[in-house]
């Protein structure tokens, strides 16, 4: 089972927000002198003609690090999730990008941090909610990928309010974008899995076949989180539970039990304990 748990664990959700912004400024300080130093070598080079090659070198340099600084910025963002894939804390994940939504520096950030706050609704086991942030989730390019987890998280939402029509909207949302990759491409694969997940899960539990089982089963064996790990091993659970496997099931109940779990899991596992 996968139980590590990330660095943020035992932080408040202000303090992870404030190191957050705090990395960030420094960033900022040392790219903004990092490209002073760019420009001005730039400036002293134009004087002279037969530093021309250098000159554009020096352009280039100063592109890549602006692409750098980019990269960085969003790989720390990225790391924030961890409170929500290791620790299955969606309630301190959500409050910290409240805090991030809060700092008017962040408005460009807008409709990210509300799809995260949605995703950590879902979690919550508060559907309605997140679909009221997704409301105003948009992005000016049709290529941007977060569109692709909008819909995936919108679809999870209008399923679970029972939005079945919007729910299969937002498939062929994102059926579309699974198209426009080409077979061979990693985002290609990435897309027909993630398909493939959402039609297992939005297929009633007691129309599951074997190959269903099959998936579930790999999806809790290949699972690179305790997040998805967690979720799918209910749904293992579930099946066992359907085709006379009591035992089986409450053992995998009690496992899943062990480690950390998100509240709309908790509350998932106790309806079915209630059964």
């Amino acid at each position: 089972m996968i139980g590590k748990y990330s660095e943020y664990y035992n932080k408040a959700p202000e303090q992870i927000a404030a190191e957050h912004m705090a990395k960030g400024r420094r960033r900022r300080t040392v790219f903004l002198l990092e490209q002073a130093v760019f420009i001005g070598l730039i400036i002293l080079f134009l004087k002279g003609s037969s530093f021309i090659a250098l000159f554009y070198i020096l352009i280039l340099a100063s592109v890549a690090l602006d692409i750098r600084y980019a990269m960085k910025g969003g790989k720390h963002f990225q790391n924030l999730s961890e409170i929500l894939l290791a620790d299955c804390d969606p309630v301190k994940y959500r409050r910290v990008m409240e805090i991030f939504l809060a700092d008017k520096r962040n408005r460009r950030a807008r409709s990210t941090l509300l799809l995260e706050c949605a995703l950590a609704e879902f979690h919550e086991d508060r559907p309605a909610d997140a679909l009221r942030h997704l409301q105003e989730v948009t992005y000016k390019s049709p290529k941007n990928p977060r569109w692709i987890r909008k819909y995936n998280v919108e679809a999870l939402c209008r399923n679970a309010v029972g939005d079945f029509d919007g729910r299969n909207v937002c498939l062929q949302k994102l059926e579309q974008y699974r198209v426009s990759f080409q077979k061979a491409e990693k985002n290609r694969k990435i897309m027909d899995d993630l398909l493939l997940d959402l039609k297992v899960i939005f297929k009633p539990a007691g129309q599951w076949d074997a190959a269903d089982a099959v998936w579930i089963r790999d999806r809790v064996t290949l699972a690179d989180n305790r997040l998805d790990q967690s979720r799918w091993m209910v749904r293992e659970a579930v099946y066992e539970l359907l085709h006379g496997n009591r035992e089986k099931a409450y053992d995998l109940l009690a496992e899943n039990e062990r480690g950390p779990l998100t509240p709309g899991t908790r509350m998932w596992i106790e309806r079915i304990k209630s059964q």
